[in-house]
């Protein structure tokens, strides 16, 4: 959050941050890419036959992510929505 009485470069790089996470919106189509599925296979984002894809980026050094993966993955297992293919990428 960055208000109006804020002088510092921090405003530019905050403004160019919400612009590029504008374009992640609900609705908004994802740029095509390739992530590899949990049978090994190499998959494309366009080919993933679901309504609705979840894709988490997370790293192995946030707490919080290793907190939030295994609750997803046991979410996912359990419930096991129809509509939703949910991917895991970590950034290490």
């Amino acid at each position: 959050y960055v208000d109006e009485t804020c002088e510092t470069e921090m405003v530019e790089l905050a403004l160019e941050r919400v612009k590029g996470y504008s374009k992640m919106a609900e609705g908004q189509i994802a740029k095509d890419i390739y992530i590899r599925s949990s049978e090994n296979k190499m998959v494309r984002l366009s080919e993933i036959d679901s309504e609705y894809s979840l894709i988490l980026f997370w790293s192995t050094r946030c707490e919080h992510c290793l907190k939030l993966i295994p609750k997803i993955q046991e979410w996912y297992i359990s419930d096991k929505p129809s509509n939703l293919e949910v991917f895991s990428v970590s950034g290490r």
